[in-house]
């Protein structure tokens, strides 16, 4: 028997092409009033949010047209484009919207790629909002490098008008903090 290979980035570096391409597209997403042409194929073999979209009768496998409207246009550019290629074109302006739509979507690795950018640029700036991000989000290592910055720079958030959103309406996140000030001074 013989056997084949090829360069399996290359290979998929094709479906790049694919991407609002309207010939053999069966769905349309349709954002910010306008529309990507897409496959129900590659949307569902890599998130199993579509898939379920489209093995049930809902409506968006009736019409063939999924209406987001929590994301901007360029987000979900980019969101397809890793879908498509496993390749992310990530930029400062997007990485939080593009965190939330690959935690909706189930694109794990995506999502995972978007927490370590968001830790990379951690801040006193925007410390708490990326805490109260990680928390919503279930993204644990953010949340730690969040409590850990809080616990060393504390002196520079506690008076910002965001710690006091937090205080005020997030009590058990605010008690992890607490915990993770104490842990790091034991």
């Amino acid at each position: 028997m013989l056997t084949c290979s090829s360069n399996r980035i290359e290979h998929f570096k094709a479906f790049e092409n694919l991407i609002n391409n309207k010939q053999f597209s069966d769905v349309r997403l349709t954002v910010q009033n306008r529309e990507i042409f897409a496959h129900k194929l590659v949307l569902s073999a890599n998130s199993a949010v579509f898939a379920a979209m489209f093995q049930h009768k809902m409506l968006e496998n009736e019409e063939n047209i999924v209406k987001i409207d929590d994301i901007s246009y360029n987000t979900l550019n980019v969101l397809l484009h890793f879908i498509y290629t496993g390749e992310c074109k990530l930029s400062e302006d997007i990485v939080i919207d593009l965190f939330k739509a690959a935690d909706k979507y189930e694109l794990m690795k995506l999502k995972n790629i978007c927490e370590e950018e968001l830790c990379r640029s951690i801040s006193v700036n925007n410390v708490i909002a990326l805490l109260q991000l990680a928390d919503l989000h279930s993204a644990e290592n953010l949340k730690k490098e969040a409590i850990e910055l809080i616990a060393v720079q504390g002196k520079d958030i506690i008076d910002r008008p965001d710690f006091d959103v937090l205080i005020n309406f997030n009590t058990k996140l605010l008690k992890q903090v607490f915990q993770g000030i104490f842990a790091t001074r034991s």
